[in-house]
């Protein structure tokens, strides 16, 4: 069989066209031996044929536009996918292409949060979502007979509503003759994608036709697309070709697509059902509120484990101990098992009536009390668990982050902290951690608890967004853009990250000392080294749960507010990339140029009293030393912020009545 490729494309000077894809004449994906294709003047299209072997069944392909520079642009979407014919015999294939540019305001129809959930498509229905058959003569054929003149309708076309489906109306007899009430039905078995394929009767004359909506209800075309009539040339189709008409996508008669939606985190979806805090449960409940008041988003705030201290600081949320596993907090206990214990059922009705009787939430007796009741369910569901297929399905998947986590998870309860530095020597690397977590082990309860309560934690979730996408309504996560310096990220792959600085922002009118967030930055470098696998897992892995991201402070991924590790506010940043200053342009722009003055602390006697007054003596006594020429220094315990901080909180600690200079006067030497 002969393939033939075509699309019509206005290229400028030094640009050209070729086809990538799956078959040897094609490269094999790899652009060097791609197809070369042909510009004809007369008719603006590019074309060129390759011989198809018998055997094969499909062919993956894209266009891509070079330029004689050196520049490369794929065209937009996912790969071409063209299923090859097994019978009537057709010599030729014909595939008619558009280019498929990046950016157009139509190409996020094709979005998991529109095809999976908003545009999704119902359940397959008799008469629904397949094309018109054809027509073939009874009896059996005694030779093999040239295919008829067939031409398959693609057309990509994700905006439909769901008691409608793409038509095809035209001149040809086949195509109903513009009787709206006998189109061509196209198949949504690939949607967004719609086909169906049919011969035409009348080939040797020009076919116009326009693209549809069929409404099963009312039998008939309810609106045909704007614009001209599209149009294949008479003689076009012939005899034993079959034409792939692959059109540019449907022409709606509306604007763009607007929606609305309503943000909410999910710890503040309390319900009867709960244990003082919202759960992944309670997402139903506002998903079925959304889809009454007419939105079609529910967005929420990150849902990872911040479980680092197990106090309320764990309630910050942008702070994850892993960037995959979920927060145990999110649980909903009866949805595991109900408990067997008496005892430990009245426990748990005891707490959701104390802890939901609150008017806020409890963060710290909720945690305690979940954690408390999730360690019986385990211990009481771990045999049936343990043989689940479901779940060694689920932690063969997930086995990347899933084991790492696990084990840094117990080994913070063994150990009391979630800084690794201050553990064992033989585990602030992660090394053997398949064999540490081995359900033969005799710790394995340690591991096997987190194992348990991922699990069900994935299972919860998963079914609540499955609801909310057959309800029209999606579920919109948020990535924060930084990771928690003690955690599993950071134990198992610490040269991801500069561990040496800090990320926050610079000041400005909400915050005059800007923002130290704490977290390290991003080694971009070695990321790149392994085309950023981190990441890729780490999307990959939120597209499970949603289909749609916030993503916070995206400008971190162009660039960030770093400051040195020993910073406690944001002062002492500069933004990374940034080109620096050398000393001789500072010294040509200013006319001098002093390290002295400008790259250390400038403290003198007359600054000390206008900052703590009274108590410059005693600042002076307990954090300076001066030089011969009047110039006032840190003491080396307490040369940097990370420095004085701690000695602030040691004192506390010492003179807890916080009589002593250094708790009077400590904060503002931080920032003097």
């Amino acid at each position: 069989m002969t393939l033939s490729f075509s699309l019509p494309y206005r290229t400028t000077f030094g640009q050209r066209l070729v086809v990538c894809g799956s078959l040897p004449a094609l490269g094999l994906w790899n652009l060097a031996h791609s197809l070369p294709l042909h510009y004809d003047e007369a008719t603006t299209y590019w074309s060129a044929e390759v011989a198809v072997p018998a055997t094969t069944t499909e062919v993956a392909y894209k266009y891509v536009l070079l330029f004689e520079g050196g520049g490369v642009v794929w065209e937009w979407g996912t790969n071409r996918a063209l299923p090859l014919p097994a019978a009537p015999p057709y010599q030729q294939l014909e595939v008619r292409d558009f280019w498929r540019a990046p950016a157009q305001a139509d190409n996020e129809l094709f979005t998991a949060a529109f095809t999976k959930a908003l545009f999704r498509r119902p359940p397959f229905q008799p008469g629904i979502g397949s094309a018109t058959p054809i027509k073939k003569a009874a009896g059996k054929a005694k030779k093999a007979v040239a295919a008829p003149a067939t031409v398959r309708f693609q057309l990509e076309a994700p905006r439909v509503d769901p008691h409608h489906q793409v038509c095809v109306l035209g001149s040809d007899p086949a195509l109903g003759s513009w009787d709206n009430t006998r189109p061509l039905l196209l198949s949504d078995s690939n949607f967004p994608a719609w086909q169906a394929e049919l011969a035409l009767q009348n080939p040797e004359a020009e076919l116009r036709y326009k693209y549809g909506f069929w409404s099963p209800e009312r039998h008939a075309v309810v609106q045909l697309e704007t614009g001209d009539d599209r149009v294949l040339p008479a003689g076009t189709a012939q005899p034993g070709t079959l034409t792939v008409l692959a059109d540019e996508g449907f022409r709606y008669h509306a604007g763009p697509w607007r929606g609305a939606g309503v943000a909410m985190p999910v710890f503040s979806l309390r319900s009867e059902k709960g244990l003082g805090v919202g759960e992944f449960s309670d997402l139903k409940l506002l998903i079925d509120w959304a889809e009454k008041t007419g939105l079609n988003l529910v967005q929420i705030l990150p849902i990872n484990d911040t479980t680092a201290t197990h106090t309320w600081v764990d309630s910050y949320p942008y702070a994850a101990i892993s960037v995959f596993a979920l927060h145990p907090q999110y649980l909903h206990l009866e949805g595991i098992a109900d408990l067997k214990d008496k005892a430990a059922r009245t426990e748990l009705t005891r707490l959701r009536e104390e802890l939901n009787a609150k008017d806020f939430v409890d963060y710290e007796a909720v945690m305690n009390g979940k954690w408390k009741l999730l360690r019986l369910l385990y211990q009481q569901e771990k045999k049936k668990f343990l043989v689940d297929p479901e779940f060694h399905t689920f932690k063969a998947e997930q086995a990347s982050w899933l084991i790492p986590y696990a084990a840094f998870s117990a080994l913070r309860e063994r150990f009391g902290t979630a800084d690794f530095h201050q553990w064992p020597r033989e585990f602030r690397a992660p090394v053997g951690l398949a064999e540490l977590t081995n359900e033969a082990g005799a710790d394995f309860d340690e591991f096997g608890l987190h194992f348990f309560t991922q699990f069900h934690l994935d299972k919860q979730l998963r079914a609540a967004v499955n609801y909310g996408r057959a309800r029209g309504v999606v579920l919109k996560g948020d990535l924060p853009i930084g990771i928690y310096r003690h955690s599993v990220d950071a134990w198992t792959q610490p040269e991801l990250f500069h561990m040496d600085q800090q990320a926050g922002a610079p000041p400005d009118d909400f915050s005059t000392t800007g923002q130290n967030w704490r977290f390290p930055t991003y080694n971009w470098e070695r990321m790149a080294q392994d085309n950023y696998q981190w990441w890729r897992e780490r999307l990959g892995h939120l597209a499970r749960y949603f289909d749609a991201l916030r993503i916070d402070h995206i400008l971190g991924f162009f660039r960030i507010w770093e400051m040195p590790e020993n910073s406690v506010e944001g002062l002492l940043g500069h933004f990374a990339p940034a080109l620096p200053l050398h000393r001789d342009e500072i010294e040509r722009r200013l006319g001098w140029f002093d390290y002295g003055r400008l790259c250390e602390p400038y403290i003198r006697w007359h600054l000390l009293e206008r900052v703590f007054g009274a108590d410059a003596q005693a600042v002076f006594d307990e954090f300076l030393v001066a030089d011969s020429y009047g110039a006032l220094q840190l003491r080396p315990h307490v040369a940097n912020q990370r420095q004085i901080e701690e000695y602030i909180e040691n004192n506390i600690s010492t003179h807890p009545s916080g009589r002593s200079s250094c708790c009077a006067c400590g904060r503002a030497c931080i920032s003097l």
